[in-house]
């Protein structure tokens, strides 16, 4: 959370990947805070405000890209691979080239 705030205060843009925090998807109750998004069945867009324990915020951008294993590397199911970013340009995730910094 303060290395998102410093780099929005200095308004130097970033991709990074995302930590999961929150209840976890197996829990009674269901997924919360990061964890909503390993849930997620496609690939999409969408907006996250983080909050520490002062209430301080910060807002980032997610892009969840899912895909399945079918297989490789001896395993079966689907992966769910998780991105904050800030300052960056979208593509649409049809074209799964990615985000432009």
């Amino acid at each position: 959370m303060a290395v998102v705030r410093y780099l929005q205060a200095a308004r130097h843009p970033f991709l990074m990947p995302v930590v999961c925090h929150g209840r976890s998807p197996k829990q009674r109750g269901g997924p919360t805070g990061s964890y909503v998004f390993q849930t997620w069945k496609k690939s999409g867009w969408s907006r996250y405000t983080l909050t520490d324990a002062k209430q301080r915020t910060a807002t980032v951008s997610i892009c969840v890209t899912c895909r399945n294993y079918r297989g490789r590397w001896k395993r079966r199911g689907r992966q769910a691979l998780i991105y904050a970013f800030w300052g960056c340009q979208p593509k649409p995730v049809s074209q799964r080239a990615g985000i432009a910094c």
